[in-house]
C-alpha cells in the first residue's frame, strides 16, 4: 500500500520491542507499515490503552499528532533520552496534539526527565493532558518540583500519579503550594504513596485542601506518616465545608488510636463530607480508633467501603463495629481481617449482621475463628439476604463441626455467590456436607477448599457435586 494505515496498535508493547526513541523516529519517517499489531507480553490489565487511529495518514507524524489520545508508555525503558524524544515529537506537533491521556509509569526518567515534561506542560497553553502517571521514576524531590510549577499555573490535570518516587517532605510541600496558589485547579486525584513523605509534608497538604474543592481523592498510603499528619488532614477536611473528598488511603502508615479519632471527628463535625472509601489497613489502630470511626459511621452514613484488616482490634472494637452494623446500612464492603477477634467477636458480628441490610462483602481471614465462630455465621448467611461474598480463609481452626453449620446455610441461602475457607481443618466428614450442600445450591459460584484435610472420601463426593452443579467452581487441590 502507498499509504500507512495503522488502525490499532499497543503502543506500550511497541515501545517495548523496539524501544521508545526508534518509535519516535519511525513515526516521523515510515510511510510503509501495514495495519499491525506487535505480539509479545500479553496487555497487562485494562490500564493498556488501545489507540485508534480513524483515518489513514501519509505519515506517521500527522497520524500521531492528530489521533492518539491516550498513550501507555509503561515499563519502556525510556529514561532520559526516551522521555526527550516523546515531548520532542508532540512539541514538534503542538497545534495538532490530542493527547489527553500519558502513562509513564516505571522508565526511570528521575528528575531531569520530569522536568522536561513540565516545560512541555508549562509552555503549551493548546496541550490539554488531564491523566498523567509518572509512578515509580526515581523522581525525587527535585522531580516533584518541577511538575508543582506545572501544577501551579495548569487547568486541564485531574489525575496525577507520583507513586514510588522517593518523594520527601520538601516535594510534598512544593506540591501543596502549587495547589493552594493555583485558583483555577481542577486536579481530582492524587497519588503520593510509597513515598517517603512524613508529618510536614502532610501537614502542608492538609493547608492546601482547606479550600479545595476538585480534590475526590488522595492516596498517600505507605509513607511515614503518624498522627499529627492525619490530625491536620482531618482538620482540614471538617473546615472545608465545600470540600469533595470520597477517597482517602492512608494505609500502611502509623496513624494509631489518635489519627483513627481526627479523622472520626472530621467525618461527624461536617455534615458536608461524603467519603465513600477509607482504607486504613496496617495503621496500628487500637479498640479506642475503631470505636471513634464506628460511631461516627452510625452518625455519618456515606461509607461504602471501609479497609481495617492488620489493626489491632479486640473484643471492645468488634462490639463498637457491631453496633454500628445494626444502624448503619450504607456500608458494603468491609474488612477486618488479621485482627485476631477469635469466635467470641465474631458472634457478636454475626448478630449485627442478622440485623444489618447493607454488607454484601466481608473479610474475616486470619481471625483465629473455629467451629464456635463458624456456626454463628451460619446462622447469619441463613438468614442474610444481601452478602455475596465471605472470606475466612487462614483461620485455621474451623473443622468439620464449622462446615456442617455451613453448609446447611448454604442449601438455605440464594444470594451468596463466593465463599472462601482455604487454610482450615475441614476434613472430610465437612467437606461431603458441603458437597451435598452444592448439589442444591445453584447460586454459589466459587468455594475454596484449598489446605484443608480432604481425603479421597472427600474429594470423590465433591467430584460427584460437581458432576450435579456444573456451573460451581470448587478449589480443593493444588495443581502443578
Amino acid at each position: 500500500m502507498s499509504i500507512f494505515q495503522l488502525y490499532d496498535v499497543l503502543i506500550h508493547q511497541i515501545a517495548l520491542a523496539l524501544n521508545v526513541k526508534d518509535v519516535i523516529q519511525a513515526a516521523n519517517t515510515n510511510k510503509t507499515w501495514h495495519k499491525s499489531m506487535i505480539t509479545g507480553a500479553p496487555p497487562r490489565n485494562d490500564s493498556i490503552k488501545l489507540l485508534r487511529y480513524s483515518t489513514p495518514s501519509q505519515a506517521m507524524k500527522s497520524t500521531f499528532a492528530k489521533h492518539i489520545s491516550s498513550m501507555d508508555l509503561s515499563k519502556s525503558r525510556m529514561g532520559y533520552t526516551g522521555v526527550k524524544a516523546l515531548v520532542d515529537a508532540i512539541t514538534n506537533n503542538i497545534n495538532n496534539v490530542r493527547l489527553t491521556n500519558i502513562n509513564l509509569s516505571s522508565n526511570r526518567i528521575r528528575a531531569e526527565g520530569a522536568k522536561i515534561l513540565a516545560e512541555l506542560i508549562m509552555n503549551n497553553d493548546n496541550l490539554r493532558i488531564t491523566d498523567i502517571s509518572l509512578r515509580d521514576n526515581n523522581l525525587l524531590d527535585e522531580g516533584c518540583e518541577a511538575l508543582a510549577k506545572a501544577i501551579a499555573i495548569n487547568k486541564t490535570i485531574t489525575v496525577i500519579d507520583l507513586s514510588y518516587n522517593g518523594i520527601r517532605d520538601k516535594g510534598a510541600i512544593d506540591l501543596a503550594n502549587a495547589i493552594e496558589m493555583n485558583s483555577k485547579l481542577v486536579i481530582e486525584d492524587i497519588h503520593l504513596g510509597f513515598n517517603q513523605i512524613m508529618d510536614k509534608g502532610v501537614e502542608a497538604l492538609a493547608k492546601a485542601l482547606n479550600r479545595n474543592k476538585t480534590i475526590i481523592s488522595i492516596s498517600l498510603c505507605s509513607n511515614e506518616i503518624g498522627d499529627e499528619g492525619v490530625t491536620a488532614l482531618a482538620k482540614a477536611i471538617a473546615n472545608n465545608d465545600k470540600t469533595s473528598i470520597k477517597n482517602l488511603d492512608f494505609s500502611f502508615n502509623y496513624i494509631g488510636d489518635k489519627g483513627a479519632q481526627s479523622l472520626a471527628k472530621a467525618i461527624t463535625d461536617n455534615k458536608n463530607v461524603k467519603i465513600v472509601d477509607i482504607d486504613l489497613s496496617f495503621c496500628n489502630i487500637g479498640d479506642d480508633g475503631i470505636k471513634a470511626l464506628f460511631q461516627a459511621m452510625i452518625i455519618n452514613k456515606t461509607i461504602i467501603k471501609l479497609d481495617l484488616h492488620c489493626n489491632v482490634i479486640g473484643y471492645e472494637g468488634v462490639q463498637a463495629i457491631a453496633k454500628a452494623m445494626e444502624i448503619n446500612n450504607t456500608l458494603t464492603h468491609l474488612n477486618i481481617s488479621s485482627s485476631k477477634m477469635g469466635d467470641k467477636g465474631v458472634e457478636a458480628l454475626a448478630k449485627a449482621m442478622e440485623i444489618n441490610n447493607g454488607i454484601v462483602k466481608i473479610n474475616l481471614r486470619e481471625n483465629q475463628i473455629g467451629d464456635e465462630g463458624a456456626k454463628a455465621l451460619a446462622n447469619t448467611i441463613a438468614t442474610n439476604k444481601t452478602i455475596t461474598d465471605i472470606d475466612l480463609t487462614c483461620n485455621n481452626r474451623i473443622g468439620d463441626e464449622g462446615a456442617i453449620a455451613l453448609a446447611k446455610s448454604i442449601t438455605i441461602n440464594k444470594t451468596l455467590k463466593n465463599i472462601c475457607l482455604y487454610g482450615n481443618q475441614i476434613g472430610d466428614k465437612g467437606v461431603k456436607a458441603l458437597a451435598c450442600a452444592i448439589t442444591i445450591n445453584k447460586t454459589l459460584n466459587t468455594i475454596n477448599l484449598l489446605l484443608n484435610d480432604i481425603q479421597s472420601e472427600g474429594t470423590a463426593e465433591l467430584f460427584k457435586a460437581m458432576n450435579i452443579n456444573k456451573t460451581i467452581k470448587v478449589l480443593f487441590r493444588e495443581v502443578f
